[in-house]
């Protein structure tokens, strides 16, 4: 934890909170050259304050000092993630494979298609040939 880092989201959030510093300095019960110390770095943050002061910015104590809020149970969640991919998956897999089918059944009824008409032009030329004669 880069305590610079704390101090600087401390000031943000209480500016997003359009919160002064007397405001914030009142509510969590210090003075607000103590409070102003908090955000330049000169006071060090004990947690029943930092929790005020999230609770007072609506946001958590994990954004403020970490800058992000960590997933609950994120082994769970990427369970479901994986069971969803799997599930969509193996969907898009049946449909390209039912697909490929259908292509290929195409590809099959056109070449008996192509070997009758072959046959048809060797009758045609066959019978033109006798007639010739």
């Amino acid at each position: 934890m880069d305590e610079k880092t704390v101090k600087q989201r401390i000031k943000a959030y209480r500016k997003e909170s359009k919160l002064s510093q007397k405001e914030i300095a009142d509510k969590i019960g210090i003075s607000r050259n103590a409070y102003i110390g908090i955000e330049n770095g000169d006071t060090r943050i004990f947690n029943e304050k930092l929790q005020k002061i999230a609770e007072l910015t609506d946001t958590t104590i994990e954004k403020l000092v970490l800058g992000y809020e960590p997933v609950e149970n994120a082994d769970i969640k990427l369970g479901e993630a994986k069971t969803v991919f799997n599930e969509r998956f193996r969907s898009m897999q049946q449909d390209y494979e039912s697909r490929l089918k259908e292509k290929d059944d195409t590809i099959a009824l056109l070449k008996k298609l192509v070997d009758s008409l072959q046959e048809s032009l060797r009758s045609k030329d066959s019978i033109i040939a006798l007639l010739q004669k």
